[in-house]
């Protein structure tokens, strides 16, 4: 071991899904950095969504000034999902050439974490995803203990897992999930670690919507009841959708509800007592923008036997199957991703009943550099125009003018 009387290990080094990882720690010095990284490797055919969870995950240690990061491999998109120190995490964007990556300055208290999500979906020729997770920091607390997580979303992959202490590698391991992964991990050094030095802005891939050396805090107190107040979104609300279109086939098995006002449809088993209505859209995920109106299928005990599919239009620009738009679901005060697809200019989903919905895309950063603009090119900014200024000076030379005519008529009396 590189840190003397540092001890690090790791048991059990195979596992079934859901089953405890312990990593055991003693002579752990304070005032030390800090680093844990937590990596995924595991099986996935072509355009298949993924959901891999670190769950339960006890922190016997305090970390501050530190960064949390998370990255993904062989994705058209992800989303990072947690809670910590008081602050809802929600962010997501399109992969740049199958990579997503994101960091954020952090203090991580000692605790326990009921998850760290990354969801998304694979590259068309994916065979695999390998996602990492990272925490670092300056290290307090006690010197003996124990990190405790589980693994969920998965049921057959490898775990590797990296621990550095004042920059010297302690632990470098991998625990096998069920089956493995079915591929050896490479020996490269992992990608979440952030380049720069604590006090400076690393931008992640995603391109957020707030100018470099700004922090944008995601909303902590988000309103309880979408369907009956409004409240602030961290997210942008963009297009307000197209027009139905109305090639969609009717439904074999069923009947369907029409909203031209929400811009929506829904093809559902039985309608009766079944309505649409407009909703707030309301904290949405940093780097998310709506593309139509949200909607309230109610009421909120509606429970469909059979799946229904809910039917949003979309603007012309973005009706090509290739477009990263999806329906996004609000439970638990969260916005979701579901399964999404595009059918004839429309973007679909199905679900098991009642909630709140809402067609979203990633934004990009041309939208999000028009958004941040508007403001400075308001009339309440812009100069005045120079003519009228010149008015006051006109008059000042006549009655100038004026006086001294006035003066020299006296001196010739």
């Amino acid at each position: 071991m590189g840190c003397g009387a540092t001890g690090i290990t790791v048991t059990p080094d195979a596992i079934d899904a859901g089953d405890e990882i312990t990593i055991a720690m003693t002579g752990l010095p304070d005032g030390t950095a800090f680093a844990i990284l937590v990596e995924g490797r595991f099986p996935i055919g072509g355009n298949e969504r993924f959901v891999y969870e670190v769950q339960n995950y006890r922190l016997p240690i305090s970390l501050s000034g530190g960064w949390i990061s998370a990255s993904t491999e062989n994705t058209l998109y992800t989303t990072l999902s947690t809670y910590i120190d008081g602050s809802t995490i929600n962010v997501g964007g399109p992969s740049k050439n199958g990579v997503f990556s994101f960091s954020r300055q952090q203090n991580i208290p000692a605790g326990t974490y009921d998850y760290f999500r990354l969801e998304g979906q694979s590259l068309p020729d994916a065979s695999q995803v390998v996602t990492q997770f990272r925490l670092t920091g300056t290290k307090t607390g006690p010197a003996d203990g124990s990190i405790t997580f589980t693994v969920g979303g998965i049921t057959d992959g490898t775990s590797r897992i990296v621990i550095t202490i004042g920059g010297n590698t302690e632990l470098d391991t991998i625990v096998t999930i069920g089956e493995g992964s079915g591929a050896t991990p490479p020996t490269t050094e992992p990608t979440t670690e952030p380049t720069t030095e604590p006090g400076t802005t690393t931008e992640p891939t995603t391109e957020p919507t707030t100018e470099p050396g700004t922090t944008t805090e995601p909303t902590t107190e988000p309103t309880t009841n979408p369907t009956s107040s409004s409240g602030g979104s961290s997210g942008s609300s963009g297009s307000s959708g197209g027009a139905l279109t109305t090639t969609i086939p009717e439904p074999e098995n069923g009947e369907r509800i029409w909203s031209d006002d929400l811009g929506c449809c829904l093809d559902v088993c039985s309608t009766d007592c079944i309505s649409l209505e407009e909703a707030p859209i309301i904290s949405i995920p940093e780097g998310w923008m709506s593309v139509g109106h949200a909607v309230a299928i109610l009421p909120d005990s509606a429970y469909f036997d059979e799946p229904a599919t809910l039917r949003f239009a979309l603007p012309p620009e973005l009706r090509s199957s290739s477009a990263l738009v999806f329906i996004a679901d609000y439970t638990d005060e969260v916005w979701g991703i579901l399964p999404s697809r595009i059918e004839e200019g429309m973007v679909c989903a199905d679900i098991s009943g009642a909630g709140v919905f809402c067609p979203m895309q990633f934004a990009s950063s041309e939208t999000a550099t028009t958004i941040t603009t508007v403001p400075a090119t308001t009339p309440a900014t812009t100069e005045p125009p120079t003519t009228p200024q010149q008015t006051p000076l006109g008059c000042a030379v006549l009655l100038s003018i004026f006086a001294v005519m006035f003066l020299l008529r006296r001196a010739g009396k």
